[in-house]
C-alpha cells in the first residue's frame, strides 16, 4: 500500500455565509467530498464561534481561523479536522488567511493560503503587492488557493475586452513566486453578473509551490 494519503480540500466563494440554505448547501458539499479541510471565500461574516460552526460543519471538522469581513464585505474561513491536523496561523489579513498544517499521523506538513483578493481595480495592486512580497523561504508544500478576482488571459473571459495591464501584472506574480497552477475540471468559468446576456469570468485559481 501506498504511503500517501490523499487529503480534499474545497475552496469555496460562498458569497454569504448568514442564511439556512447556505448553510445546507456547505454540509452538503463537505459530505459529498469526504473532506478534512474547508476553504471558504466571501463569508461576509464578521465573528465566528464553535456554536456558529456547527449550523453547517460535522464534528469532525472543529478547528478554525478566519480573517473578518469589513461589513458585509470580504471575510475569509478556513476550518480543519483537529484530530488529524495541528494547524497553526502564519499570517492573517483582508486577503489571505495562511496555515501550517502539520499532520498528527506521519508529522509531515504543508502550508495552505486561503485567498480572497478584492475586486475594486485601486485596490487590486495593494493586493498584488502585498502577494509579490511575502515570505516564501518557509512556506514549503504551499497550496495558494481561493477567489483572487483577478485572471490570466483573455480566454478567461467569455467576452472581448478585459484589463491587459492587470493580466500581466498576475502572471508576472506568478512566475516570480515560482508557481505551478492546478487545472480545474468542469466548467470554465467562476463568477457571472448575473445578466440575460451575462459575463462570465474565471477568478478562482488553485496554484502550489514547485515541491
Amino acid at each position: 500500500m501506498s504511503n500517501t494519503r490523499q487529503f480534499n480540500i474545497p475552496v469555496w466563494n460562498i458569497r454569504g455565509i448568514n442564511s439556512q440554505a447556505k448553510w445546507d448547501a456547505i454540509r452538503v458539499k463537505i459530505a459529498e467530498s469526504s473532506c478534512q479541510v474547508l476553504c471558504l471565500q466571501e463569508t461576509k461574516r464578521e465573528l465566528f464561534n464553535n456554536l456558529y460552526l456547527k449550523k453547517f460543519c460535522p464534528k469532525h471538522l472543529n478547528c478554525f481561523a478566519f480573517s473578518p469581513s469589513a461589513g458585509a464585505s470580504g471575510g475569509i474561513f478556513t476550518i480543519w479536522n483537529g484530530k488529524l491536523f495541528d494547524g497553526t496561523v502564519v499570517h492573517s489579513n483582508g486577503y489571505c488567511v495562511t496555515m501550517k498544517f502539520v499532520n498528527k499521523l506521519d508529522k509531515t506538513a504543508f502550508h495552505l493560503s486561503n485567498v480572497y483578493g478584492p475586486s475594486q481595480a485601486e485596490a487590486k495592486m495593494g493586493f498584488l503587492t502585498w502577494l509579490l512580497n511575502i515570505d516564501t523561504d518557509d512556506l514549503d508544500d504551499w497550496i495558494l488557493a481561493g477567489d483572487f478576482n483577478l485572471y490570466r488571459s483573455t480566454d478567461d473571459r467569455n467576452k472581448p475586452g478585459g484589463d491587459v495591464n492587470e493580466m500581466q501584472l498576475f502572471n508576472d506574480l506568478i512566475s516570480a513566486l515560482d508557481l505551478v497552477e492546478l487545472p480545474f475540471n468542469g466548467r470554465s468559468f467562476t463568477w457571472s453578473n448575473m445578466q440575460s446576456d451575462p459575463l462570465l469570468v474565471k477568478l478562482d485559481w488553485v496554484f502550489c509551490s514547485q515541491s
